[in-house]
């Protein structure tokens, strides 16, 4: 909060950064809807891309580099683009898409079958039912193994015998994996024309 405080925006420029965006997003994905419901949104996306960029600016690793005129400048109103692209696409594109919807079933459906420890065994019962009467093999492992990548750790998703549940957790994976693999269009390609080079260096300053 005191790191949004340092920041002053003006919601104007927000929202003008965000009807560029609006305008190219619709021309690639004239079916979805980008009336939102929260404006103050924007701006704080707005503020959290400029602290980003100037905390990410002002660590020792880049201290030779911003000795090269147009830097600090450049570099700024790049990472801003980048972020705010990543952030509004996620927001925006992504939750309108049918993956996300699939996502949010599954974790629905995780999220009713925990507390519901008796159905979770009854589907998986009736899936080794189903199993058992659709193959021809004497000994079989009906079980769903699968890996799961390390940049999805964070998820701690362990193998589970239960089929229902290891399905779902399957599924999640491989959206997630789809996800992180899909390319962000630039639809935010220049945000140059909002920042002079001295506002880039007051709001660096703050950092």
């Amino acid at each position: 909060m005191e790191e949004f405080e340092k920041v002053n925006i003006q919601l104007d420029k927000a929202y003008r950064m965000f009807s560029i965006w609006v305008t190219n997003a619709k021309a690639k994905y004239p079916e979805y809807g980008f009336q939102i419901r929260e404006v103050g949104i924007i701006k704080d996306d707005l503020k959290s891309a400029i602290i980003g960029a100037a905390k990410s600016l002002v660590k020792e690793e880049k201290e030779s580099k911003r000795k090269i005129q147009g830097y600090d400048y450049g570099y700024f109103c790049g990472f801003i683009e980048g972020n705010l692209n990543a952030q509004w696409h996620s927001e925006y594109i992504y939750k309108q898409t049918n993956d996300f919807k699939v996502m949010t079933v599954i974790s629905t459906l995780k999220s009713f079958l925990k507390f519901d420890d008796l159905l979770s065994i009854r589907l998986s019962r009736l899936y080794d039912e189903f199993f058992n009467n659709q193959v021809n093999i004497e000994e079989i492992n009906n079980r769903i193994f699968f890996e799961s990548p390390k940049s999805l750790d964070f998820l701690e998703i362990n193998q589970v015998d239960n089929p229902i549940l290891a399905s779902l957790d399957k599924i999640k994976i491989d959206l997630l994996v789809k996800r992180a693999n899909d390319s962000i269009p630039d639809f935010l390609n220049d945000v140059k024309p909002f920042f002079s080079k001295d506002d880039v260096r007051e709001i660096v300053d703050l950092f």
